[in-house]
């Protein structure tokens, strides 16, 4: 999860689109494979699936006809804005929606892919999934410096001003630095 720069969340104003709007029109049938039955995923298998990229990604606008591509990862089903990824017994359904990848995972939670992240809001605010678990993105004032909380330990990432650098902080334990373009840790 740590590299090199800031992780900021998106934007507050970032609504997700009308994802099972989309899907439902997505799966129609394709000739090969029959009804692509939807699969909502849970979050922790969302963090293994990443957008197409290339060539294929430049491709989310309408295309002629819903279609197949075949690339390393598997065979993808394009229908418009969605794509289809096979996932165990189902498929799982990307939307491409004003330059962003959004994902439904369960129960019913869009996601976005910012950052080579994934990101959902609560009302709480944004969360980044790491590990299938949410990661809660804060300003700490009183540091001036951005970070990440996992609300379940209160375990903290506070990232240096230049973003070369991130203090971990682990309650109970003894704070851990990493330099962020090595990896290296200082105890």
């Amino acid at each position: 999860m740590l590299k090199q720069g800031f992780l900021r969340p998106p934007s507050n104003a970032l609504r997700p689109p009308d994802l099972k709007r989309i899907q439902a029109e997505a799966a129609r049938p394709s000739p090969q494979e029959g009804l692509l039955k939807f699969l909502n995923p849970p979050a922790s298998d969302v963090e293994a699936i990443f957008p197409p990229e290339g060539a294929a990604a430049k491709e989310s606008g309408t295309p002629p006809k819903n279609h197949w591509h075949a690339t390393i990862a598997g065979r993808l089903w394009h229908a418009g804005p969605a794509w289809a990824f096979a996932h165990g017994d189902g498929w799982v359904w990307l939307v491409c929606a004003k330059k962003r990848w959004w994902v439904l995972a369960r129960p019913d939670q869009p996601l976005v892919w910012h950052q080579s992240r994934w990101w959902w809001k609560k009302p709480e605010g944004w969360f980044l999934l790491h590990e299938g678990e949410p990661w809660a993105y804060r300003q700490f004032q009183n540091l001036r410096r951005d970070g990440l909380v996992h609300p379940a330990t209160g375990m903290r990432i506070l990232y240096g001003k230049d973003g070369r650098r991130a203090l971990v902080e682990i309650p109970g334990q003894d704070r851990i630095s990493i330099n962020l373009e090595t990896n290296e840790t200082q105890e």
